[in-house]
């Protein structure tokens, strides 16, 4: 079994494929490449699936070095930054390929805590390295404006000028800040062109996208556009998983898988609240020396987020669904298949797959079946949500009791 679990990573799939595609022969790649599946990916495991169980035992006998070398390639150090995550792959080529790269300028957005200043100040620090004759300068929008002003106030801004602008490299934090400071766009939109002219790359950051920017004049935004735009999404559930066992193991806290998952339910923003509820935890764990329980995480996280109901988990929706159709949360989870059973079984699935960010082998987990099963019952579920009027009202009440 192999898994590629949400459609964020569809096209580090197809990357994949055409790698291994390159590397064997077209015989070959007809004859099994095109036959396999992607199934989920984890920090520490790549799940690829395919035919049938005959098919992965063959896969698994004859070619895992060959996957297992390219699943390599597709990782970070921690697994937590894909290749295939378009900023990434956006920021590696700018990396590797300064003064040639078309993503010129490169424009990251996304909200607060997911890595935008990090991801950018990542690519000078690869520059650097690789490339220390260039001249790289990180800085933030309120620097550059608080470096125009004393320019101007001093009377150097020819100094000013030379240090923004005799650079291979400039990465520019938070452009937003440039809304409401005329002068100073007036400003940068010289020292941008200056650079572009010569040929230099620019990075920018903002939390949001060019054309959401606020009082800034259409110039500017068509030339913030013009190279590359890239948004950082909140990470899904399975990558708040990945965040989470890396974190713990840098820190050498103990915490059950169960514990570790109701953390990443609960958590969706960014990994800065992700981290910061670790730290929290952490010193509850030993500072005090107490055991990090569900429980414990639970009375923690509510402290800490004001939470005033309940997270929507699996778990709690298949405990909804029981009382809901009187069918017992014990037998919601058993092999049992009486036909009351299974369609309470199958409407949890559907429910979880529909208002939570799980996947498929998330839920599967839960049930002790495989991610095909989970698919065949949402596919079954809402089959019978369009036929059967009774049984769309009472899966509408479930989600309203939940959600509201």
């Amino acid at each position: 079994m192999i898994s590629l679990s949400n459609q964020t990573y569809s096209t580090a799939w197809i990357h994949f494929i055409s790698d291994i595609s390159r590397k064997v022969a077209v015989s070959e790649a007809d004859a099994w490449v095109s036959l396999m599946q992607p199934m989920e990916i984890s920090e520490d495991y790549f799940t690829i699936g395919g035919l049938n169980a005959f098919f992965c035992e063959w896969l698994k006998e004859n070619r895992a070095g060959l996957l297992k070398d390219l699943i390599y390639k597709h990782y970070e150090k921690h697994g937590l930054k894909r290749i295939f995550s378009m900023a990434y792959a956006a920021s590696l080529s700018v990396s590797e390929n300064i003064g040639k790269t078309k993503y010129n300028p490169l424009f990251i957005c996304g909200s607060v805590g997911l890595g935008k200043t990090h991801l950018m100040q990542a690519i000078g620090n690869e520059i650097i390295k690789n490339k220390p004759h260039l001249k790289v300068l990180y800085c933030t929008t309120e620097t550059f404006t608080n470096d125009f002003i004393e320019g101007i106030r001093f009377q150097n801004i020819d100094k000013v000028r030379k240090k923004y602008r005799n650079l291979n490299l400039l990465l520019i934090d938070d452009i937003q800040f440039l809304e409401n400071k005329e002068n100073t766009r007036e400003e940068f939109f010289h020292t941008f062109n200056s650079l572009i002219q010569q040929g230099s790359q620019i990075v920018m950051t903002a939390d949001r996208y060019p054309k959401e920017i606020k009082n800034i004049e259409e110039r500017l935004i068509s030339r913030f556009s013009a190279g590359m735009i890239t948004k950082i999404e909140p990470p899904d559930f399975e990558t708040r998983v990945a965040i989470i066992m890396n974190e713990l193991k840098k820190s050498n806290v103990v915490m059950s898988r169960d514990v570790i998952e109701h953390i990443a339910h609960t958590i969706k923003t960014n990994v800065r609240d992700i981290k910061g509820v670790l730290t929290i935890l952490e010193a509850e764990w030993s500072l005090l020396h107490q055991e990090i329980t569900l429980e414990s995480a639970r009375i923690i996280l509510k402290d800490i987020l004001n939470l005033d109901k309940s997270i929507i988990n699996v778990d709690t929706i298949i405990k909804a669904v029981s009382k809901k159709m009187n069918v017992s949360y014990q037998d919601i989870l058993s092999e049992r298949r009486d036909r009351d059973i299974s369609i309470a079984r199958q409407i949890a699935m559907y429910i979880s797959r529909e208002i939570t960010d799980s996947s498929y082998p998330v839920i599967a987990r839960y049930f002790d079946k495989n991610h095909a099963s989970v698919i065949q019952a949402c596919k079954r579920t809402k089959i019978m949500i369009e036929e059967n009027m009774e049984m769309k009202q009472i899966i509408s009440s479930v989600i309203r009791e939940l959600t509201i």
